[in-house]
């Protein structure tokens, strides 16, 4: 960068200031500012030149100087507005053999400004993008910004959800290199501005993904492969499955739905539909198709998302200033649409300069009336008429397109049978089946026809568009939602044809968005700002001048230079030429002169009269140099330069008389100064010296009246100490007193809440020892039952045990044979012995069974002792759970009574506080009642002493010759008050004496009596 684009320079130019500072771009967004200041209709400055000149940074220095001049309180609309240019510059640019940064599309800017002239939003319109870059780049060049960028993210996790890979080969991708460097940083620094720069027009996280989805899935478009299908050329297949599948999930269709969709289209005959497959080429065409389509819906989103961000209520917008940015004129080697459509664009920008220049000027020379004589200057009407007439290439070339076997070698054949007379169009002498040239403003360019009507129709695929509206990312289906429905255009209407989408054609789209930015611009007031490139091999240090100049003759500017010269360059209103340069003939503009009226032509006629005089006298014998018209003055080249040098000499020499004057003024008034303040100076001497007089006086007077207030004062304070000491004593008595009553009550309270306490707890004891005791015994009673049924119990077995066995043998007894033969008289003994045994044990048996029905008895009695003790014990346990309630509620009364004992504690208390509080009340106003009596004393002693020092203040002034008799009189005036009202009073009969100020009045009452 030069330094010419500092910040010393645009604070320069921020006020328009014409003829007083150098050309610049600051200059030109100035005076479109002021143009809306002032009132006038809305701006635009229109930016051309070839590319790599710099318009756009010249449009991004205009926008930044007028944001700087109107700024406003929302900083943030400016910085949304400023960071929307690199924002489309990442999706719109790309890096060209001619430019690093070159713009791919035109940009139309509106700023809008609200009724205070400060700037409050803007919106955008796009022109023409270059989508065949998307698919194609010549070597050397790049791909938009927006896919190096993507490829050069540093964030793994970004690039596994984008299905890429660090250095993979793209077929849409050339030349990428993550380290490249345009204007000074790299694709991956560049991706974080744009991140940013999306955040900042409110594109959140989850649209920006989608954003980065459709960038990727475009590169996957790119990798999928398409051949014949079983060795049928009429059919074709996807080679590369494992492309589809990515790309299916990026764009958010099904992978088998979009492989079918570009191999085969859907016909529709009557009410019939049936597929058709494509070829492989075709196929092709169909993917390359679509992934231009999506890049290109997805810029025209961005932009409406920026304008959402950016733009301002309408309500708000008052006035405009529009930027265009606009590809420049182009000529290659091989030209194709892209170039017809851009030469076109230059072509109706070049005729409205033109028409602003040399028609406007010419108009407006015979509308003033003045004599001149015809300028000849070229006029690009007839080229225009080639393009955009009737039978024009546009309208030829949408004619083609509609045909059914249209091809590009019939439609350059159709141009050189209906435009062989033409003088803008010929036939090159090679290759002239599928070229045509035609003369430029700038120069002839020859056109390569090869794809003019595939451009031109630019087709999608109905299959492709109906799947990608059905998408489930969100954003790509909002793209293919609402489909403009084919409308009659001009020169070829759209229609479906053959499963093709066929919308309005390309250029006649063109067309009618360039007549409505020319009746845009047409409705204001326009500027030019024209870049020049120096050089072609993008060096600041190369000026090639063969260069510039083509590139000053392309863009019209030596043709205007030639016009200028020729005619009258410059031009003035009546009333704004009396007004500037009325002082180089003040004579003749003493008079004065009525002020400019279109509506009234006497008024007009007196102006022309005034400034017809003031041009004679001071150009006199040179009325070749100037004309007269009817509202304005025309100057030839460097008159009204030299107007502007001799109104600055004259304007200098009026400055001088001024500030001769003004200086004159100035020491006139500084030595006025000077002797007022000596006058004061004097006045204050001589009062000084009265006043120090004075104040030896008043000193002594003071010194003496000290001295009695001392004395009255110390009797008064040690009467005052006495009183206080002596309450403090007594104070301290009572304190003590009552101190030593309450620790009294305290203990005796304490000791009687101990006794009440032992009483209810010593009850309490005895009820529950003799219970406990009570309980003890009858489980003491218990537990003997117990025992005592526990050893029944097992003599009860053991008398069952033996009963058995008794039993047991007396079976074993009654069993044996009698008739068994017996060897002996023993054997007749044992027989008796064993009947005996049995009637003892029948005997026995009985008497168990008595004694087991008595046990029997004994243990039922036992039961029922048991159960009454059971009953017994569960009384007791309700008497004790009784006597625990009764303690819980006597405790709870125990505790209300401390509680009530407290509040009456405190109560008292509060009791003692408030006696406390009145005895210390009434001492306090006894206290003030003593301060108020001794005050009162020392006043009246004061007053008296007052009297006497006004009595030998008057008997000093009788005394004293020199003393006014005024005074004299005053003074006796003074005492004879003082004496029948017992007080001094100042001259309006205010107590002098009241409170500690007065003895300052009397001071100053004093002083202004010597004064």
């Amino acid at each position: 960068w030069l330094d010419i684009y500092t910040e010393a320079i645009r604070k320069e130019y921020f006020i328009f200031r014409r003829g007083e500072l150098p050309p610049h771009a600051y200059a030109t967004s100035a005076a479109a500012f002021n143009g809306i200041q002032e009132g006038g209709p809305n701006q635009s400055i229109l930016v051309s030149g070839e590319s790599g000149a710099g318009k756009t940074e010249t449009v991004k220095i205009l926008m930044a100087h007028v944001a700087f001049i109107a700024a406003g309180d929302d900083q943030s609309v400016i910085q949304r507005i400023l960071e929307s240019n690199p924002l489309l510059e990442t999706f719109g640019n790309a890096k060209t053999i001619r430019n690093d940064n070159s713009s791919r599309f035109g940009k139309f800017t509106e700023l809008q400004f609200d009724g205070e002239s400060r700037l409050v939003g803007s919106v955008s319109r796009t022109y023409l993008l270059e989508k065949s870059r998307v698919i194609f780049q010549t070597p050397g060049e790049r791909n938009f910004h927006m896919f190096h960028q993507l490829l050069s993210a540093e964030d793994p996790e970004l690039f596994r959800r984008l299905h890429l890979r660090s250095g993979q080969d793209l077929a849409y991708i050339l030349g990428n290199s993550p380290n490249q460097v345009i204007e000074g940083k790299t694709d991956g620094e560049r991706l974080g501005i744009t991140i940013k720069a999306l955040d900042l027009i409110n594109v959140g996280e989850i649209e920006r993904h989608h954003f980065f989805e459709i960038v990727a899935g475009i590169l996957h478009f790119g990798q999928v492969r398409f051949g014949e299908k079983d060795g049928d050329g009429d059919k074709s297949a996807v080679e590369n499955q494992q492309v589809v599948a990515p790309l299916g999930d990026l764009l958010g269709v099904s992978p088998k739905d979009i492989g079918d969709a570009c191999v085969e289209r859907t016909m529709v005959a009557r009410d019939e539909t049936y597929k058709v497959p494509l070829k492989a080429v075709e196929a092709m065409g169909a993917a390359s198709g679509v992934a231009k389509e999506l890049y290109s819906r997805l810029f025209d989103h961005l932009v409406k998302r920026i304008n959402m961000s950016t733009s301002a209520p309408l309500d708000k917008v008052h006035r405009t200033i529009a930027l265009l940015d606009i590809f420049g004129f182009e000529m290659f080697k091989v030209n194709s649409f892209e170039q017809m459509c851009i030469n076109y664009a230059n072509e109706k920008l070049q005729q409205k300069f033109t028409h602003d220049v040399f028609k406007t000027v010419q108009e407006e020379y015979e509308a003033e009336g003045i004599s001149w004589q015809s300028i000849p200057f070229s006029d690009n009407e007839a080229t225009l008429s080639l393009i955009e007439a009737r039978m024009g290439i546009i309208s030829v070339l949408n004619e083609e397109c509609m045909r059914p076997m249209g091809n590009d070698e019939a439609f350059t054949s159709k141009l050189a049978t209906i435009h062989d007379k033409h003088k803008d169009f010929s036939k090159p002498r090679f290759n002239a089946r599928k070229s045509f040239t035609v003369r430029h403003y700038a120069g002839s360019v020859t056109y390569t026809a090869d794809g003019f009507l595939e451009k031109n129709k630019d087709t999608l695929q109905d299959d492709l568009v109906v799947l990608l509206r059905s998408s489930s990312n969100e954003l790509i289906s909002s793209l293919f939602q609402d489909e403009e429905k084919p409308a009659a255009a001009a020169d070829g209407p759209g229609r479906r044809k053959g499963g093709s989408f066929a919308q309005e054609t390309v250029s006649t789209k063109f067309k009618s968005q360039l007549g409505k930015l020319m009746t845009t611009i047409g409705a204001t007031s326009v500027q030019y700002v024209r870049c020049i490139k120096p050089n072609a091999v993008k060096s600041k240090q190369v000026f090639t001048m063969q260069m510039v100049v083509e590139q000053l003759r392309c863009a019209g500017v030596i043709e205007a230079i030639r016009i200028s010269r020729a005619g009258f360059p410059n031009k003035v209103v009546h009333k704004e030429f009396l007004n500037r340069f009325g002082v180089l003939a003040p004579n003749l503009t003493a008079q004065g002169h009525a002020p400019i009226s279109p509506g009234k032509s006497a008024e007009n006629q007196a102006s022309f009269s005034a400034c017809k005089s003031v041009l004679e006298h001071i150009l006199p014998g040179r009325e070749d140099q100037y004309e007269i018209g009817r509202t304005r003055l025309y100057f030839k080249a460097g008159i009204l330069e030299e107007l502007e040098g001799r109104r600055a000499e004259v304007l200098q020499k009026s400055a001088v008389v001024i500030q001769r004057y003004a200086r004159g003024t100035r020491e006139r008034r500084r030595f006025l100064a000077m002797k007022a303040s000596l006058i004061s100076l004097q006045s204050c001497a001589r009062m000084l010296s009265s006043r120090l007089a004075f104040l030896r006086v008043r000193v002594d007077i003071i010194r003496l009246q000290s001295c009695q207030r001392a004395r009255v004062s110390r009797a008064a304070t040690w009467q005052l100490r006495r009183y206080i000491r002596a309450r403090t004593i007594q104070s301290s008595w009572r304190m003590a007193s009552a101190r030593h009553r309450f620790v009294e009550q305290r203990a005796a309270a304490v000791y009687l809440q101990a006794w009440a306490r032992m009483n209810i707890a010593k009850t309490g004891y005895i009820t529950a020892l003799q219970e406990a005791k009570e309980q003890a015994k009858m489980e003491n009673q218990l537990a003997a039952l117990q025992k005592r049924l526990d050893d029944e119990a097992v003599s009860r077995a053991k008398m069952e045990e033996e009963n058995q066995a008794l039993q047991d043998r007396l079976l074993a007894g009654k069993a044996a044979p009698t008739d068994a033969a017996t060897p002996a008289q023993p054997g007749g003994q044992s027989i008796v012995v064993d009947q005996s045994i049995l009637d003892e044990s029948s005997q026995m048996l009985e008497f168990l069974q008595k004694e087991n029905a008595k046990v029997k008895d004994e243990n039922a009695r036992l039961h029922r002792d048991i159960a009454k003790l059971q009953r017994e014990a569960a009384h007791l346990r309700q008497s004790a759970d009784t006597a625990e309630a009764t303690m819980k509620v006597l405790s709870q009364h125990a505790k209300a009574l401390a509680q009530a004992h407290m509040k009456l504690q405190s109560a008292k208390e509060e009791s003692d506080s408030n006696i406390k509080k009145s005895v210390l009340k009434e001492e306090r106003l006894a206290e003030e009642l003593q301060m108020k009596h001794a005050m009162y004393i020392a006043e009246v002693n004061a007053r008296i002493q007052d009297r006497e020092v006004m009595g030998q203040m008057v008997g000093m002034a009788e005394s004293d010759p020199n003393c006014p008799d005024e005074l004299v009189f005053k003074l006796r005036d003074l005492l004879e008050r003082s004496a029948q009202t017992g007080m001094v009073e100042d001259e309006r009969g205010g107590d002098s004496t009241k409170g500690a100020a007065g003895y300052k009045r009397m001071a100053t009452m004093f002083k202004g009596l010597f004064d």
